[in-house]
């Protein structure tokens, strides 16, 4: 796509969620992730700059142009800038971009997100829509910023700010960005890592207005330590929504395959059986796996220290799962990355089974996913297809033994096709068929004449 939505268009999106009873949450991220931001009001700085020297020009004679202009009021063009132009720090994010960090130390900074906020809330009024909560990012910040501008430096320096080092800066921004959605009747939301002073200590709740602090945790990779944080912030007084990335992200593969689009730096592959046996209620539970499949026998050892229990579940307000389309590029292959996951995340989400708790039931737990995998395969994918959604069907299992192909799908009554003939023609698989024990036979699932999975080759 282009990019982003028109105004008419954000409109009519909301409009269509309402009378769907769908709350559309927006994100203004900042201070990181905020290229664009930051790109768009060096424009607009600029652009009105080039503008004031023109009318400058127009209006006196050549001998004085210069000296006028030095005296234009450049208010209204740095009324929104996001950067200090002589900020000499130096950073370098996860994705390497060295130039996407908001300055905090400005009040335009502020302006600009009380500005766009305005304009939020306006858009969501034609809708007949109250803008109740908002996102406002806080994730990886690049180390380093704002260090070396000069602006910053005067705020260190003036003790009435409550602002003595670089340390102070992030906790800054939450609070005064906070205290600017109070005052708009809006709650705030923040991913945990933008509410962190280190591994293990929150920003001080009390420091915030708000009733309300929704806090995304996504970081729970067992082995990097900091799992024990969604615990952390319901216990500090944050809401918290179970975001983590083991079971939620749905950037990353459904299998363990180079064929596979996704990520796997969270985890090697999440499937629809993996989300779906993700448990909200008991967080550690969850820990099977470190991302190089090694069993974890014992979380705290691996932490490395004592996890706190959840004192206050009721801060716990349910679980989200999650796509980043930086590497997808058409509707087809996100709507594929969603779908069928997204229904794993509704079934727990809405549904606590048996056999959910610190000690699994793992009986139960299979014959629930047999149930679960049943109707999805007989009956959810059929009617996702009819509504146009390009599905991510899953690729079946297959082995040769003693002259006889055996292949199963992950859903019950999805059905499989074999071919014999390296794809060039496919039959049904309804029963063990005879085949030669050297032989390589192509599968696929079919859903429907127009979808199908990716085709695997056993034998090879």
């Amino acid at each position: 796509g282009n990019g982003y939505l028109k105004r008419d268009e954000f409109v009519e999106l909301l409009k269509f969620a309402k009378d769907r009873h769908i709350q559309i949450i927006p994100e203004i991220e900042g201070p990181g992730h905020a290229r664009a931001s930051i790109k768009a009001m060096e424009a607009r700085y600029h652009n009105m700059l080039e503008k004031a020297e023109k009318t400058a020009k127009n209006n006196i004679n050549t001998r004085s142009a210069n000296k006028e202009i030095q005296h234009i009021d450049m208010g209204p063009a740095t009324q929104y800038l996001l950067t200090d132009p002589k900020d000499t720090s130096v950073y370098m994010t996860v994705q390497n971009y060295k130039d996407n960090s908001m300055n905090v130390c400005m009040d335009s900074t502020y302006a600009f997100l009380d500005k766009v906020t305005y304009e939020l809330q306006q858009m969501y009024r034609e809708a007949g829509v109250q803008l109740k909560n908002l996102h406002i990012g806080g994730d990886e910040v690049g180390a380093g910023s704002w260090i070396g501008s000069p602006i910053c430096q005067a705020l260190f320096a003036d003790p009435n700010n409550g602002v003595a080092g670089p340390a102070d800066l992030k906790p800054y921004f939450t609070q005064r960005v906070a205290t600017l959605l109070e005052k708009r009747g809006i709650s705030p939301g923040i991913w945990e890592d933008g509410i962190m002073y280190d591994r293990e200590n929150s920003f001080k709740r009390d420091e915030f207005p708000n009733k309300t602090f929704t806090v995304n945790t996504w970081d729970n990779i067992w082995e990097w330590g900091v799992a024990d944080r969604a615990y952390r912030l319901a216990n500090a007084g944050y809401q918290v929504v179970l975001s983590h990335g083991t079971h939620l992200y749905f950037d990353h593969p459904y299998e363990a395959s180079p064929e596979e689009r996704g990520y796997y730096w969270a985890t090697r592959y999440t499937d629809t059986k993996k989300a779906f046996n993700y448990m909200p209620d008991d967080v550690y539970a969850n820990a099977d796996y470190t991302r190089t499949r090694e069993p974890i026998v014992n979380l705290e050892a691996l932490v490395g220290r004592p996890l706190p229990k959840l004192e206050k579940p009721e801060n716990i307000l349910g679980m989200q799962g999650q796509v980043w389309s930086e590497t997808i590029r058409t509707e087809e292959q996100v709507l594929a990355m969603i779908f069928p996951r997204i229904l794993s995340v509704a079934e727990r989400a809405w549904h606590k089974a048996d056999w959910e708790g610190e000690s699994v039931d793992s009986k139960k737990q299979a014959k629930d996913w047999a149930e679960f995998s049943s109707a999805v395969g007989l009956k959810e994918l059929d009617k996702l297809a009819k509504d146009g959604i390009n599905l991510h069907l899953p690729v079946p299992g297959g082995v040769i033994e003693n002259g006889k192909l055996y292949a199963n799908s992950a859903f019950a009554y999805l059905s499989i096709e074999y071919s014999l003939d390296n794809g060039q023609s496919w039959q049904t698989y309804a029963e063990p068929v005879k085949v030669d024990n050297n032989a390589k036979v192509a599968l696929r699932t079919r859903l429907n004449a127009q979808q199908t999975s990716r085709v695997t080759v056993v034998g090879e």
